[in-house]
């Protein structure tokens, strides 16, 4: 019979044979990859029902633009994007993987393996550059946002900015507002969606909507922001968000200072 640590050793190590020539490894339980030339970090870890099944397979990203943080419950996480892999794969219609007890454990990671070789690891970043990363954050931001029909869950103006300064780090302004635009229009089409589904949204349709048009329009205000003088009215805060957080990484991963 094998404990809880085990099996969760056993998915991540399946994981590792596929991600470790990519620089990513094992700590605190989870596959991590941590780029300090790259300025991001990734962890992948498993989770289990309380009856012992594999229960999802988590995607947690953030880069050192993101205003990183400890995970008040679990301190040997960080607080990062995340997406679930088998919420999307069931949300999306694409098949039903973990939902069967009567697997074996290793059937059951056989279960949700094609997807996450098909979905997730082709949006991995896979090398230290940047440009990779902010380029496969955005496609997992999407996917997550697909799970949730449209609707940008959980990606705040926070998140955005995070996105839009990566970009403007990297000298390509274009691509910020690029990504700003889309997030605009994407909770323009919330606000849109939960007005005219009120029977599957149910409860604070108005407080919903209004937190949906309220980033929105901040989404605009960063977007008039980086057109009028490039983004150089940021440079305080894309610098102070970048040291914040590889200091917390660096003590997160034990790693010295060079």
């Amino acid at each position: 019979m094998m404990t809880a640590a085990e099996k969760r050793k056993l998915v991540s190590m399946q994981l590792l044979e596929l991600l470790a020539p990519y620089g990513y490894f094992l700590r605190y339980g989870a596959i991590w990859k941590y780029s300090m030339d790259g300025k991001y970090v990734v962890c992948l870890s498993s989770e289990l029902s309380s009856y012992g099944t594999l229960n999802e397979i988590s995607i947690g990203f953030g880069s050192f633009f993101a205003p990183l943080h400890l995970d008040s419950y679990a301190k040997k996480r960080l607080n990062l994007h995340g997406l679930d892999l088998a919420y999307y794969v069931r949300n999306v219609g694409l098949g039903i993987p973990l939902l069967n007890c009567n697997l074996s454990f290793q059937e059951q990671i056989d279960s949700i393996f094609p997807f996450f070789q098909s979905i997730i690891f082709p949006r991995l970043p896979t090398s230290d550059d940047l440009s990779d990363y902010v380029s496969k954050s955005e496609q997992l931001l999407q996917l997550r946002t697909e799970a949730f029909q449209g609707i940008p869950c959980g990606i705040g103006i926070k998140g955005i900015k995070e996105i839009a300064f990566a970009y403007l780090s990297l000298d390509r302004p274009e691509e910020a507002l690029r990504a700003i635009s889309q997030y605009a229009q994407q909770c323009r089409y919330a606000a849109d969606y939960i007005g005219s589904h009120v029977e599957i949204f149910k409860y604070d349709i108005e407080k919903q909507i209004r937190h949906w048009e309220e980033n929105g329009q901040e989404a605009l205000k960063l977007k008039n922001a980086i057109e009028t003088d490039g983004g150089k009215v940021f440079g305080s805060e894309i610098t102070q968000r970048e040291t914040e957080s590889a200091e917390l990484c660096r003590q997160f991963f034990h790693i010295s200072k060079r």
